[in-house]
């Protein structure tokens, strides 16, 4: 096998990990806020869809198999209150139960308590995997290698923590460090910008067009559906005093997972969309602000 042949090889292996990892973030990411709206969204196609493997879908299936549960849109509702307090969401409800706040008819309780704890424990996977993946990197750069840092920012986990302060000290090194500092932070800041734009063999520049349409059209579907979600928060909160914020933007939310016909991964990514817009308050101002952005073209 000549060069040429071993070096597309070697590009091909890397583009291949690239994407896996890149998809495994961003499924740990969709998962490590799982709700039981998307457990109800996920449990009419019986998990298919869950971003887990064979196996972790699997053991799902089997922790509810045990528990009818409930086709009541209000039962979905009593699980989505439960989530809004603080503590243990299942706990909150058995508390909630037996002292009679909260009345459910027969099943219900050890339904919605199964629910609710399957996705505490998604959540606490999801959480725990993310943590123990970026930290193997994180122990890596600071013992002095910077392919760790570059592998993190090219596997798309720029937005760690530790990501953003190692590259804010190579930024002050090319300003004040001695001269070997700055060529060091040179060359990794260089190679942390290629890791960035970096998008896999058969992709740059080898993309078809019906490839490209079809991402476009995606994108302009998932910001679509975005604005018209602020647009109903918008609206629903001239209703609501602003400490209600997260509660009406999270119902809306579920209420988008359980009825629209959008299937993953362009659903999570207009969830993500939403609430990451309803949370940093970029919605257009405050309640009844006319945003030209949720204005339909």
């Amino acid at each position: 096998m000549g060069a040429s042949s071993e070096s597309d090889v070697a590009a091909r292996g890397l583009s291949l990990r690239v994407r896996r990892n890149r998809a495994g973030f961003e499924a740990l990411r969709r998962v490590a806020d799982f709700c039981a709206g998307q457990f109800r969204a996920h449990l009419a196609t019986e998990f298919r869809e869950l971003p887990l493997d064979e196996r972790g879908r699997a053991f799902v299936r089997w922790l509810v198999s045990g528990f009818p549960l409930p086709d009541d849109a209000r039962f979905w509702e009593l699980l989505a209150y439960a989530e809004a307090h603080v503590g243990p969401a299942d706990q909150w409800l058995l508390n909630a139960i037996e002292i009679e706040e909260v009345v459910v008819p027969p099943g219900w309780r050890d339904a919605a308590r199964c629910v609710l704890r399957v996705c505490a424990m998604l959540r606490t996977n999801a959480r725990f995997t993310t943590e123990h993946w970026s930290e193997r990197y994180r122990k890596i750069w600071e013992k002095g290698d910077a392919k760790a840092l570059v592998e993190m920012v090219r596997d798309d986990g720029v937005n760690e923590t530790w990501v953003g302060s190692a590259i804010s000290r190579l930024r002050a090194q090319q300003l004040s460090g001695t001269s070997e500092e700055r060529t060091s932070a040179d060359d990794i800041l260089r190679r942390i910008g290629s890791a960035l734009s970096y998008v896999g063999t058969g992709q740059r520049g080898g993309r078809s067009s019906s490839d490209q349409q079809r991402a476009q059209s995606e994108a302009q579907r998932v910001s679509k559906a975005i604005r018209r979600l602020v647009g109903r928060y918008q609206k629903e909160m001239q209703f609501f005093p602003p400490e209600k914020a997260d509660r009406v933007y999270e119902q809306i939310a579920e209420m988008f997972q359980t009825t629209t016909s959008i299937p993953e991964p362009a659903r999570g990514k207009i969830v993500e969309g939403f609430k990451g817009r309803c949370r940093s308050g970029l919605t257009g101002g405050p309640p009844g602000h006319r945003d030209p952005s949720t204005e339909r073209p």
